[in-house]
């Protein structure tokens, strides 16, 4: 993305907003291999979720607006969703834009999270597409929707001890440990549940999860 954007811009001050430590480091090194193509862009790195990044910039009396505005599968760990689309609207300069991507409401990765509400926990509230349309139409302001299909090979999570495969069913129900930490009836019909025609499609041997996802464009 920021490549595409430095090809019509030469010079782009980016703001990059991350809690994990980890994904900042990844970030970093990426930029650092890309620094030729990247030529132009500065970058400032914080270390936050985006609710610590909005009280900081409100309490540090902070007026800058912003030409482009990112929020990608970040809306599921705010307080609150749409006072928080309100807010980063609010942020935009006049003539901007705002990209925020979330899991299709017609998609596995719904019916799965709808299914196993149980799962959600003090940092995530489970969210999609549509609920991200009717914040904005709430509050009257016009977007454009645009569905991607995706689809992500699980079969190994279907292969007993499999480690790989342990670890995408972690992230899907976003259950640290999830095989060593649920109940053997709990693992038993989840697994049913992911490899069902609700959340996956199978094909030529392989099960593969229906990962649909929605970008919702704004231009303020």
């Amino acid at each position: 993305m920021m490549c595409k954007l430095r090809d019509r811009y030469p010079l782009i001050s980016n703001i990059a907003v991350e809690p994990a430590a980890g994904q900042i480091k990844l970030y970093q090194d990426l930029a650092t291999k890309m620094a030729v193509k990247l030529n132009g862009i500065t970058t400032d790195w914080r270390k936050q979720g985006l609710d610590e990044f909005r009280r900081a910039k409100v309490e540090s009396g902070d007026t800058t607006k912003y030409h482009f505005i990112s929020s990608i599968h970040s809306l599921y760990y705010v307080d609150d969703m749409e006072d928080t689309v309100k807010w980063l609207y609010e942020q935009l300069e006049d003539g901007g834009m705002m990209l925020i991507i979330t899991v299709s409401d017609d998609s596995g990765f719904w019916r799965l999270w709808n299914r196993y509400k149980f799962f959600e926990d003090q940092l995530l509230r489970f969210l999609n597409s549509e609920h991200i349309r009717e914040a904005f139409s709430k509050q009257k302001i016009p977007f454009i929707n645009y569905r991607q299909k995706s689809r992500v090979d699980i079969t190994d999570s279907f292969e007993e001890g499999n480690v790989d495969g342990q670890l995408k069913v972690d992230f899907l129900a976003h259950v640290v440990d999830f095989h060593s930490t649920a109940s053997p009836a709990l693992q038993q019909e989840l697994l049913e549940y992911l490899g069902g025609p609700e959340c996956s499609e199978r094909k030529d041997g392989e099960v593969l999860f229906d990962n649909d996802w929605d970008a919702v464009i704004v231009t303020k």
